[in-house]
């Protein structure tokens, strides 16, 4: 920061004039004389006064004056970021309450591909895509939002959207209940197992199902031939090994084991709710924005191998043929939506209850949002 011109010179003078009244004492200088001490006190005064005038002025005034304009940037930035993550998370929960309501036919593989079922389909993976991208841009922005401290709940946003990406990403529950129908397949007892055993097991059955699915190309192992059923199982064998089953006891029951292992999983890790998030952004300056859904159909109607549509595939897992009137045992999509939907609802309702700017939808119809699907 620099010194103000006169700042400079008044100083200057003031030490001239001292080194002035120095010489012309240098013989006889005495501090108890009346006229030195008189000349010291004005002189220190003055040096004082013109320090605390520059601290204030060049230095504690513009402080303030920047801080003002940051915080004044912080609170319009959040108030944006607030409106359209309300907006996204408020669409995407629509469609899903519309899924549950109408039972999402055209999500069906064998539904007739006409122009507004194939619609229906992409704009549901869109919305679910978009509120990735503004979950993204609040992750990315969020050092430079400002809230106002009464009513500063940016963890409770922060712990909502850790809830919606664990609803997203999680499938240890899915995990854990196949073990466990496993055991009772079996007749064996979980308990008798210790859990930390039990939890490495149900990781190495999910990373040894990947496995058949990618290398075979399959989407469920009971679609798979029998060599391939058979190898899985041996496989399982040699997995559950630490936990007393063995490969004669899964032999026994391959079929029912194979069933129970052929659950269709719609996860999608936080890694890849990140790098989609990052696929939905477009960047103005130092604002963001999410993409049109004009750039999304234009990523879709791409080839596999693109970049951009791997990312969409992997966020279409959601929804792939998702039938809500099979057996919840063949689908944990079926019972992981409405997880979805509660965590993505509390979201709303926390961004709704924080009473900055305009509200982004009336009481009357935020009141009309149902807080779960069923």
């Amino acid at each position: 920061m620099n010194v103000a011109h006169d700042t400079l010179e008044n100083l200057h003078h003031q030490i001239d004039s001292l080194k002035k009244l120095s010489e012309a004492h240098k013989s006889t200088f005495q501090l108890n004389e009346i006229p030195i001490q008189t000349a010291l006190i004005a002189a220190c005064t003055t040096l004082i006064t013109v320090f605390l005038g520059f601290l204030i002025k060049d230095y504690l005034i513009p402080l303030i004056v920047e801080d003002r304009v940051k915080r004044r940037k912080g609170q319009e930035l959040f108030l944006k970021i607030k409106r359209n993550l309300f907006s996204s998370a408020n669409s995407f929960n629509h469609r899903l309450h519309e899924i549950f309501r109408t039972r999402s036919h055209y999500l069906w593989k064998q539904t007739p591909l006409i122009e507004f079922y194939d619609y229906k389909y992409r704009s549901t993976v869109f919305r679910l895509c978009t509120l990735l991208g503004w979950v993204r841009i609040y992750r990315i922005q969020e050092p430079n939002l400002v809230i106002k401290k009464k009513a500063d709940t940016s963890h409770f946003i922060l712990e909502r959207i850790q809830a919606i990406e664990s609803s997203l990403a999680d499938g240890q529950r899915v995990e854990m209940y196949i073990v466990k129908a496993i055991f009772r397949l079996l007749g064996k007892d979980t308990n008798a197992v210790q859990k930390t055993d039990l939890e490495k097991f149900s990781v190495e059955l999910d990373h040894l199902v990947h496995a058949v699915h990618s290398r075979h190309n399959i989407v469920q192992l009971n679609d798979a031939d029998t060599p391939i059923k058979d190898q899985f199982i041996k496989d399982l064998a040699s997995a559950a090994q630490n936990i007393s089953i063995t490969l004669a006891d899964l032999q026994d029951n391959k079929d029912k084991v194979i069933d129970e292992v052929s659950v269709k999983l719609g996860l999608i890790y936080r890694d890849w709710q990140q790098a989609i998030g990052d696929l939905m952004l477009l960047k103005n300056g130092e604002e963001y924005q999410t993409i049109s859904y004009k750039t999304f159909e234009a990523y879709w109607d791409q080839a596999d191998t693109t970049s951009e549509k791997k990312w969409l595939k992997r966020a279409e897992v959601m929804f792939d043929n998702l039938n809500l009137t099979a057996n919840t045992k063949s689908d944990s999509r079926i019972e992981q939506i409405p997880l979805i939907y509660s965590s993505v609802y509390a979201l709303q309702k926390t961004l709704y209850n924080i009473k900055i700017g305009p509200a982004p939808i009336s009481k009357l119809n935020f009141d009309k949002i149902n807080a779960t699907i069923s």
